[in-house]
């Protein structure tokens, strides 16, 4: 399958930092290129094709480039109007000298084929602190009656006032809290990022989307009715991450994990300590009445799998039996191993191949959903209350 990139430039934009007149000239141009004549001769049709409007926010230009190769395989499925901001720390007069690049995407996929499927794609530097006038470039660019997708990369700018009237121009919002500096920190500004957008914009948070094979595996252990008393009944959960070496801690998939159980159980936060060897402790009050520990703690692990959930146990008791249930990322990562016991011995124990989800599969998830989620955004409220008790008894 070939790939035909037709581009244009539009240059320097005088008297206004983006000339968004001059972008939308340049893309109905493409059109009459003389590409795009040629494929018409040769009796290959090109599709101008778009199932919605995606506007990527990338923090410099090595993740631009990246992106921009990560959207051309999205494009086999969700062929769309793309536009991308590529933020630029060099220094430069941006008010005057902004250079976008205007261009579209055919894929012919053999002589056999008279369709050439396209998209179109727009890229434009910009300055760190272009966020303000975002809004105003993004809204005459989308293709009308189409959902439109805003993807950051990066840490979202929380503190900003204007980023929340931002994402509004979006029908989602798709970030990854794992490239947060500050992920236990910033878990209840995201929540409030999501209180305020509900009504206009959902939000996708990937380290939320990768916990998706965890949460399946863990629902199967009470598939068997015999093991649903334990749900009532739980004692202990330990749940670990993974800590790189010689990088930031972030244990924001361990909290949305423990937020999400929560939320499905009503567990309530009691109180939280530092522990010694590590992580945190917490005291939650169950449903019923009853009290179970919750621990999360750091395992050291290769740069590939930081910040990722490495294992959950949940440990249950009644007066009259016991059983533990426990998940692993065993071996080199890939698989997960699944044990169930009962008094003290292991009664099932298997491994499924479990290797974590790529960046395109992730994102293909997220483009297909449509309204809000809420059982993440349940998940999101609760595991806040374990970060914000970190701050609010000084746990570091």
């Amino acid at each position: 399958m070939a790939e035909l990139d037709l581009t244009r430039e539009v240059h320097g934009f005088p008297g206004s930092p983006i000339d968004v007149d001059a972008i939308a000239r340049e893309l109905s141009g493409l059109w009459q290129a003389p590409d795009v004549d040629e494929l018409r001769r040769e009796a290959v049709v090109p599709s101008r094709t778009s199932v919605l409007n995606l506007i990527v926010h990338a923090t410099d230009p090595d993740s631009a480039a990246r992106v921009e190769q990560v959207v051309d395989r999205l494009a086999v499925h969700h062929p769309s109007r793309v536009i991308i901001f590529a933020v630029s720390h060099e220094p430069g007069d941006f008010s005057t000298d902004v250079d976008a690049e205007v261009n579209a995407h055919c894929l012919v996929r053999g002589a056999e084929s008279r369709l050439a499927p396209c998209y179109e794609q727009v890229t434009i530097p910009t300055p760190p602190d272009a966020l303000p006038y975002l809004r105003t470039v993004i809204d005459p660019l989308l293709l009308p009656d189409l959902p439109t997708i805003l993807w950051w990369t990066g840490p979202l700018p929380l503190h900003d006032r204007d980023f929340a009237r931002t994402v509004t121009v979006a029908d989602r919002l798709i970030f990854d809290s794992l490239a947060f500096t500050q992920g236990a920190a910033n878990l209840g500004r995201v929540a409030d990022l999501c209180r305020a957008v509900a009504d206009r914009c959902a939000l996708s948070d990937l380290a939320w989307t990768r916990l998706r094979q965890w949460r399946e595996l863990t629902a199967h252990f009470f598939d068997i009715p015999e093991h649903r008393w334990a749900l009532d009944e739980v004692t202990r959960v330990t749940v670990s991450y993974g800590r790189g070496r010689g990088q930031d801690d972030n244990p924001v998939e361990a909290f949305l994990y423990a937020g999400w159980a929560a939320s499905r159980l009503g567990w309530q936060l009691v109180r939280g300590e530092r522990r010694e060897r590590g992580g945190w402790e917490f005291l939650v009050r169950r449903a019923e009445g009853g009290e179970l520990t919750l621990i999360v703690k750091p395992v050291t692990v290769s740069h590939s799998f930081h910040g990722a959930l490495m294992s959950a146990a949940l440990a249950a008791r009644d007066r009259w039996r016991s059983a533990e249930f426990s998940a692993a990322r065993v071996g080199d990562r890939s698989a997960i191993r699944m044990a169930i016991g009962q008094q003290g011995r292991t009664v099932l124990e298997h491994a499924v191949r479990c290797a974590p989800p790529d960046l395109s599969t992730l994102l293909v998830h997220e483009l297909n959903q449509l309204g809000r989620d809420r059982v993440f955004e349940d998940a999101l409220h609760e595991a806040r209350h374990f970060a914000d008790a970190l701050r609010l008894w000084g746990i570091p």
